[in-house]
């Protein structure tokens, strides 16, 4: 997104350094080659290769419109970009689609176009779903975008629509997730910092948070507790009011310190959401019963969190295949069952007979762990999601 900004910036401002393969422009004034867009192409291919097509469609919905506004347009076409992105993404595909050979459209149809025109993958959401991310998510910094512009119009614009054009594209598509938005938090980050001489708006809206925390606390849960709140809520409303009423560094000072105190005040909290979302604790009490020749089996139950603490491999026995959370081994379930770590109902037949397993199961899953019981398996370990049976002693 820098790059194709400055591809186009270097050319209509002021005479870039004089480093590189020189080019005479239309006015006879001598300018270095621009290869700022060969950079953007580049990023684009790396992002491809991360999270797919979305990584090309993002940067150039901003760039085109604004090359275009700024009658700069042939500047987001690099001939060396273009061969950087290839070179990048070739060899990439090349490898992929050899082991996988309906991969690219896999990648096309099926996670960029359902994704975004049907919710085949049942990710929906209203056209709104991303305002309130949008908006905590920027905190406080988000409102000094109400500030008046400052110098460099043109940045101002192009971040304004680097934050406006990829908003309304990801409200508009079916596929929703809050950390879609990312993408534009740098843009948000960037806009705040040149508006930050009079950041009113921002301590004003600190200052009615804190208010409003500090009033709720008597009607509403607070998952973090009254104590926290108390403090995040009165620290919010005084250096919101001290914000208000400095310029600077002060100001900046007040404005950072809450928002600093945030994780401070709620790791304790944290923690405890993360214990209940790792197998961590359940993969301990595992670890301690476990020999080399241990299998471990999953019964309609996995997750990667499982995986990663008791770094062996899990044999999930599922129907479908929906425990892996991939759309891709969801929808071609059938080409890797029996052939792989995923095994049909009837492969536990044979693994009752084995004792040297271990297997888990869903707490809310009375049917499987009727099953492991019923061929005389004791528990072992247990937490809020998973429970494991080994063979009694």
């Amino acid at each position: 997104m820098i790059a194709f900004y400055l591809a186009v910036e270097e050319e209509v401002g002021r005479p870039p350094l004089a480093v590189g393969r020189r080019q005479i422009t239309a006015n006879g004034e001598r300018r270095t080659a621009n290869w700022w867009a060969a950079v953007g192409w580049a990023a684009m291919a790396f992002g491809i290769i991360t999270k797919g097509p979305v990584a090309l469609a993002v940067p150039l919905i901003v760039a085109i419109p604004w090359t275009i506004w700024r009658k700069r347009a042939r500047h987001v076409v690099s001939i060396a970009g273009l061969i950087l992105f290839v070179v990048i993404i070739a060899p990439w595909v090349w490898a992929i689609s050899l082991k996988i050979p309906d991969f690219l459209r896999y990648v096309l149809v099926t996670e960029t176009a359902q994704r975004l025109t049907t919710g085949a993958l049942k990710r929906t959401g209203p056209p709104w779903y991303f305002v309130p991310y949008l908006i905590g998510g920027a905190l406080p910094w988000i409102f000094l975008l109400g500030q008046r512009r400052t110098a460099n119009g043109e940045l101002n614009r192009y971040l304004l629509l680097w934050i406006a054009i990829p908003f309304v594209f990801f409200s508009l598509s079916q596929s929703k997730r809050p950390q879609y938005i990312l993408p534009l938090m740098p843009a948000i980050a960037l806009l705040a910092a040149k508006r930050w001489e009079k950041p009113r708006a921002a301590a004003i809206a600190m200052a009615i948070v804190g208010a409003l925390l500090l009033a709720a606390i008597p009607f509403v849960h607070i998952p973090f507790g009254a104590g926290t709140a108390i403090i995040l809520g009165a620290s919010a409303l005084l250096f919101g009011l001290i914000a208000i009423f400095t310029r600077g560094a002060i100001a900046l000072i007040a404005l950072s310190i809450p928002m600093l105190l945030i994780p401070l005040m709620t790791a304790g909290v944290m923690r405890s959401i993360s214990g209940r979302r790792s197998e961590k604790a359940l993969v301990a009490d595992i670890r301690s019963i476990l020999q080399p020749e241990t299998q471990i089996v999953g019964i309609e139950a996995f997750t990667g969190s499982m995986q990663f603490y008791l770094q062996r491999p899990i044999v999930i026995v599922t129907p479908d295949a929906e425990e892996l959370t991939s759309n891709y081994i969801t929808r071609h379930y059938s080409d890797f069952v029996g052939k792989s770590v995923l095994q049909p109902k009837s492969w536990l037949d044979e693994a009752f007979k084995r004792p040297a397993t271990i297997f888990i199961v869903r707490v809310n899953d009375r049917g499987n762990r009727s099953l492991v019981e019923a061929h005389g398996r004791r528990i072992v370990a247990e937490d809020a999601h998973f429970v494991a049976y080994t063979m009694p002693r």
